[in-house]
């Protein structure tokens, strides 16, 4: 780890450094709150580097700064003299002793280049007549003044970590986790508000990618809209809240009390597309049903019977033909859908037309049912001709000037007879 700090009149800034033994680099860039003196800053660096390095569990470290004074102090080789300085030195010094691991050494200022442009730049973001757009933490340490290295947990107290880029994204969030605070438009309200359940605020950063790799979750994004996985799904609510209705209370405050019964109704119920139940399907055997146990039931009474030997065994064989039931429900199910099929297309009129045709279409062909402004308007609009055919009964039209429309469904189209 390398680090430095500097202070000018215009502001005080610490950097940081770290470099894996793979190669990685991990830089850091902090602007200091209060303004202090050049030996200050480089121990806030050296803290916010060590702090840093314990929550990324990095506990064998190599520091490395340009700053004479403050590496022999710590070394030892130096006396600490002025004030100022003392609560730092104690601070850092238990803090390196604690975690143990850590050597410290003075390298020459051209070794510690990046580090010092880091300082340097977070320092001169105090300036008000130069703007930069840069990602670089606030930060204080205070160490405390109890002069006391035996204590226990007697950390330094840290003031406040945010960015100081006002037109960071961040920022609102922050403040909205922090204070509850929210933009005067209401339009900035409601988005932070939903923006606010992808994130959690931990030590004052927002997480969501860095805390899945740390758990190990894996995130997959989708578009907002997928037709096919969302039909099945609202087909499944729809009817858990059929189920749902029969059960609740006529308040319907307890539909989340009942949902385990519910649910459980639904998985143990025989299914008509697929002649069986959605519990058999996964587990391969029928749930045993409450009622089974007072009064038992004829397989009860012949598990009852075999030993811990032929139930393994039995057991083994209905996992094995598990693959067996699930196509057979998959036939079944493809069955079922092909006979409803059937019976809706029965009442269904199909209209052909051809290439050449002039054919009228409705004016809004998403929405049959919408009436128009005026009750004297026609639905049907045209003439068209039919200049491609597609499959499914879809239809590429031109008007008379020759203008493309379409594709069409038949079934939002007839003939025109002039």
């Amino acid at each position: 780890m390398y680090f430095d700090g500097t202070a000018h009149h215009h502001g005080v800034g610490a950097g940081i450094v770290f470099v894996t033994l793979d190669g990685g680099i991990l830089l850091y860039s902090f602007t200091l709150n209060q303004h202090c003196s050049n030996n200050v800053a480089e121990y806030q660096a050296l803290i916010f580097g060590r702090e840093i390095a314990v929550d990324m569990e990095q506990l064998e470290l190599q520091i490395y700064g340009d700053s004479q004074l403050v590496v022999n102090q710590l070394l030892g080789r130096y006396e600490v003299k002025k004030s100022e300085l003392i609560p730092y030195h104690k601070y850092t010094t238990r803090l390196m002793k604690r975690f143990g691991g850590v050597s410290i050494k003075h390298v020459p200022r051209r070794e510690n280049k990046q580090a010092d442009a880091l300082a340097v730049l977070a320092s001169s973001l105090a300036m008000p007549d130069h703007e930069i757009q840069s990602h670089v933490y606030q930060k204080w340490v205070v160490p405390s003044l109890i002069d006391d290295e035996d204590i226990e947990g007697s950390d330094a107290h840290v003031v406040s970590t945010y960015e100081i880029d006002k037109e960071d994204w961040r920022q609102p969030l922050v403040d909205y986790f922090k204070y509850q605070k929210l933009p005067d438009e209401q339009r900035r309200r409601t988005d932070i508000r939903r923006r606010a359940s992808r994130f959690i605020l931990y030590k004052n950063t927002l997480l969501m990618d860095k805390l899945c790799e740390k758990f190990n979750f894996k995130q997959r994004k989708s578009s907002m809209y997928n037709a096919p996985a969302n039909g099945l799904a609202e087909a499944f609510n729809k009817t858990l809240c059929n189920l749902l209705k029969k059960v609740v209370a006529r308040s319907k405050k307890d539909w989340h009390e009942r949902i385990g019964e519910t649910l459980w109704t639904y998985h143990t119920t025989y299914r008509i597309p697929t002649q069986a139940t959605p519990y058999a399907l996964v587990y391969g055997v029928e749930a045993v049903l409450p009622f089974e146990q007072q009064i038992p039931s004829l397989r009860i009474a012949i598990q009852e019977g075999l030993t811990e030997e032929e139930n393994v065994r039995l057991r083994l064989e209905e996992l094995e033909v598990l693959d067996e039931k699930r196509l057979e429900a998959q036939q079944n199910l493809e069955c079922y859908q092909a006979r409803l099929s059937r019976t809706f297309n029965k009442k269904v009129r199909r209209r052909s037309f051809q290439v050449g045709d002039m054919i009228l279409a409705v004016r809004n062909s998403i929405v049959m049912t919408h009436r128009t402004k005026d009750n004297f308007v026609s639905k049907w609009d045209g003439p068209y001709v039919v200049r491609e055919i597609y499959t499914n009964g879809a239809y590429k039209l031109v008007d008379k000037d020759g203008v493309k429309v379409g594709p069409i469904n038949e079934k939002f189209m007839k003939l025109y007879m002039p």
